[in-house]
Formats: C-alpha cells, sequence, structure tokens
C-alpha cells in the first residue's frame, strides 16, 4: 500500500503493507496536504515487516556507511539502509513491538531523514519554534526542558506555531531559512491536565516518547516570510527559583546549540557535511539574540513581559 503525505516543504511517500508501521507515521505526523513547492524535499520510505521466523531481506545492493552515497543502519529490531542521493529510505522491521515505537520510528524515518537533509545542507534542529510576524522565536534545549510547555504559553499570547521538536535549516546568500517538519506537538500529561481545552485537539490518546500528541495543524504557517527578529531561547526549569532572563553570548549560545544539535554520527559519515553544520550553527548564534530563562510553573506568565524589554 502507498500513502503520501504532503504539505509545502515536504512529500512523503510511505510504502508498506504493515498496518503498524502506517499507523506509527500517520499517528506522529501533521502534514496538511497542501500542493508541495517545487523546492519541497521529496522523501520514499519503504518499511517490511517480519517475525523472527520470517527470512531476513538483503540490503547489500544499497552500499555501505564508509560511501557518500548510501548509509545502512543498525537496530536489535530493525535495519535501515538510505540512499542520500534518491531520498529513498528502505526499512525492515522485526517483530514490531508497541512500547518500542517511538525509539523505532527515529530509526526508520527520522534518522535517515537527517542524513539526506545534511547531504543538501540542510541541518536538523531541535526546536519548538513560534512567530509573532516580528519575531521568531526558536525554543531550545534536551529533552523534557519545558519546549513544548513554552510554545504553547507563546500560543496562548497570540504567537503562531511553526513547528514542534523537529527543524531543518541551512543559510542561503547570508539569511536564515528554516523548514519546519510537521508533527505533533508533545506533551506531558501534567502540562495537559493543566490545559483542558486542548484535549479537543488529542489524537484519541496517542502517545509517543513518554507525551501526549495534539494536532494543531490550523496553526501551521510558512517559516520563511520576511521576520525581522530570530530569537533563540533556552529554557531551564528550577521549581524553587526565581524568574531569570539574560543575554547570552555567542560562544555561550553556540555551545548549547552544538551539544544538543551536532551529531557525531554525520562526522564519522562526511566530515565535510559536518563542518557545514558547524558553520550554520555558528552563523544561526551570529543573526540571532540568545536568551537563557530560568523558570518555573509560578512565573512562567512573565517572560513574555521581560522578553519583550530585552528585546525593545
Amino acid at each position: 500500500m502507498n500513502y503520501i503525505f504532503q504539505n509545502r516543504d515536504f512529500c512523503l511517500k510511505l510504502t508498506t503493507k504493515s498496518r503498524n508501521i502506517f499507523l506509527l507515521v500517520s499517528n506522529y505526523l501533521d502534514f496538511n496536504d497542501e500542493t508541495p513547492l517545487k523546492k519541497a524535499f521529496k522523501i520514499s520510505l519503504t518499511v517490511d515487516e517480519f517475525t523472527k521466523k520470517e527470512a531476513k531481506l538483503s540490503s547489500s545492493d544499497w552500499g555501505s556507511a564508509k560511501s557518500s552515497i548510501y548509509a545502512s543502519l543498525h537496530l536489535p529490531k530493525a535495519e535501515v539502509s538510505v540512499n542520500l542521493q534518491s531520498s529513498q529510505i528502505k526499512a525492515t522491521v522485526y517483530d514490531y513491538e508497541e512500547e518500542l515505537k517511538s525509539n523505532l520510528l527515529q530509526f526508520i524515518l527520522f534518522r535517515p531523514l537527517k542524513l539526506i537533509l545534511a547531504h543538501r545542507k540542510y541541518f536538523p534542529l531541535h526546536t519548538s519554534m513560534v512567530t509573532n510576524g516580528k519575531e521568531r522565536i526558536l525554543i531550545l534545549g534536551p529533552k523534557n526542558t519545558g519546549k513544548s510547555t513554552f510554545a504553547l504559553f507563546f500560543l496562548k499570547q497570540g504567537f503562531q506555531l511553526l513547528c514542534d521538536d523537529d527543524c531543518f535549516f541551512t543559510i542561503r546568500e547570508g539569511e536564515l531559512e528554516f523548514i519546519p517538519f510537521p508533527t505533533k506537538m508533545g506533551l506531558q500529561d501534567h502540562t495537559f491536565l493543566r490545559n483542558p481545552d486542548l484535549h479537543k485537539y488529542n489524537n484519541k490518546g496517542y502517545r509517543s516518547g513518554g507525551k501526549l500528541r495534539i494536532n494543531l495543524q490550523h496553526l501551521y504557517r510558512d517559516s520563511n516570510f520576511s521576520i525581522p527578529k530570530t530569537v533563540l531561547l533556552f529554557p531551564r526549569f528550577d521549581k524553587s527559583a526565581k524568574l531569570k532572563l539574560y543575554r547570552l553570548s555567542q560562544n555561550e549560545a553556540c555551545k548549547k546549540l552544538a551539544k544538543e544539535n551536532l551529531d557525531s554520527r554525520l562526522k564519522q559519515l562526511n566530515p565535510d557535511l559536518f563542518a557545514d553544520n558547524c558553520h550554520c550553527l555558528y552563523h544561526l548564534t551570529k543573526k540571532a539574540i540568545c536568551f537563557e530563562v530560568v523558570y518555573n510553573d509560578s512565573n512562567l506568565n512573565c517572560v513574555l513581559e521581560q522578553l519583550n524589554k530585552l528585546l525593545a
């Protein structure tokens, strides 16, 4: 069976006979079926599902990780081969387990996607991104630091959601270009419970990565219209601390970005692309205004007021 997921920036063709794999992909993604632009990325994902008793498929014709064109990835429950030139991903999954679905999706789709786009000089950012037309705010940091919580807060203040979790960016003619990858917003249970108005967006209790996933598709808009300012915001939760919002130097921001967004596997696969990735991260911190915020649930509402004062 063939399934098409598309928006302005991506066209993903999924080929699989497995109902498990179709639900895994479709429940996590948040495509809106807009007609893709001419420059949209076309990705082909073919997934076969087997049990231990069934024979494994050979992927020898796809080359090895030593090649600049091919990459091979392996997990105990899956094997993936990626053709970086044709943007084709072929995956074989063995003994699908529901509790492993979040890691499996990262393995069969997101890691190969990052390799494919890096091959085209678009590099990944683990970020939630919002805009009010004046500022584009990227909320960055490790898992469970409050990126989606902050994005939700900004949405309530009239901002628009551009992406949650996954985004790609590049430097084109000296300017930043962002390509959000549309996934459903992931929220911790306590955030979801404090915002009962979000229940209507939950996809029948679908959960991935330990978070409930909600569909806010109608909030997406083009991320590359002209916006005067780009802001990088690094949240840090401290339940006993007073609210602190302070400017980061470019060097401090670079270190934080690199820790979370540079992948050593890319360095092994293609050192030149890894160097390009480093350059793009450096350029991002040079073009942006960078802040760290220390917060807790009681003072979150004061963040925007203080941010506006610093940006004025």
